[in-house]
């Protein structure tokens, strides 16, 4: 029997979530966590790799063996504060967070109102003046399956053809959220749509030349890059009903959806322990 770990982090305390040599990561934090419990080395798998800075709601870990879901409030400890492991989830041999996993949604936060120092590095202060409707349509044109190089990093791991399967636009007192949910993500992908989405949406940008910068691949016309602090990985689907997260959002909203968290959301198939939110 395998194991799945779902981790929540602030991505501020973390230099991403891949291990890397001397830097404090997540994985690493876990695995160096999980390796004082059970005595051994323990190496996890990742769903989907968020850069520094970016936060995460509803990660997803996997490993080879079965770990004992009573540890979780341990590794939470021993990691040194910046993460908490959700629940640990059983699951048959052969899962994969990354391979096995059917869709990503992610959540970018814009801030509207004046600036407050309690959501530094948590949202964006985009300022008043955005167009929800204009927002929309640019981030509509980039929806379905294409080459997305405008809007990745270049040298993006996995290449540039990736399937965004949906988006929306839910504005809420002081905030507009945008919702992204697809197959999988290259680097920088949701920052930089939003960034540029947020440009047209401003007046700074037109909806035009924003589809014919996308379709032509011109990554230096579309390079604005939306703060890392405002982006959320919220969720990773293991199962084919992803329509369902649009809805879930647009009655819970940011809050309630983030603290009223039950890992069986994700489709993992398998009864979980703690369960908790």
């Amino acid at each position: 029997m395998a194991s799945a770990l779902v981790v929540s982090y602030d991505g501020s305390a973390f230099h991403g979530v891949a291990r890397q040599p001397g830097l404090r990561t997540v994985a690493g934090r876990i695995e160096e966590a999980l390796s004082i419990i059970g005595q051994r080395p323990i190496q996890l798998a990742v769903a989907g790799r968020t850069d520094a800075g970016v936060h995460a709601r509803a990660q997803v870990f996997s490993c080879a063996e079965e770990i004992d879901p009573t540890v979780a409030g341990r590794i939470g400890k021993l990691s040194g504060g910046g993460l908490a492991v959700r629940s640990i989830v059983p699951v048959e041999d052969g899962f994969h967070a990354r391979f096995s996993a059917r869709f990503r949604q992610y959540v970018y936060r814009i801030r509207l109102a004046v600036d407050d120092p309690g959501y530094a590095g948590r949202a964006w202060l985009a300022g008043p003046g955005i167009d929800a409707e204009l927002l929309g349509a640019a981030l509509s044109a980039a929806t379905g399956q294409r080459d997305f190089s405008a809007l990745c990093k270049a040298r993006s791991a996995g290449g540039f053809q990736r399937h965004l399967l949906a988006s929306e636009v839910v504005v809420s007192s002081g905030f507009v959220d945008v919702i992204v949910v697809g197959v999988s993500f290259c680097q920088q992908l949701v920052r930089r749509l939003v960034g540029n989405a947020v440009a047209v949406a401003t007046g700074r940008l037109g909806l035009a030349e924003f589809e014919g910068a996308l379709g032509a691949f011109d990554r230096a016309r579309l390079a604005t890059v939306a703060p890392a602090g405002g982006l959320y990985l919220w969720r990773v689907g293991y199962g084919d009903n992803w329509q369902w997260v649009f809805d879930s959002y647009r009655k819970a909203g940011f809050e309630a959806e983030w603290v009223g968290f039950q890992p069986d959301e994700l489709g993992l198939g398998i009864e979980c322990y703690p369960c908790v939110g």
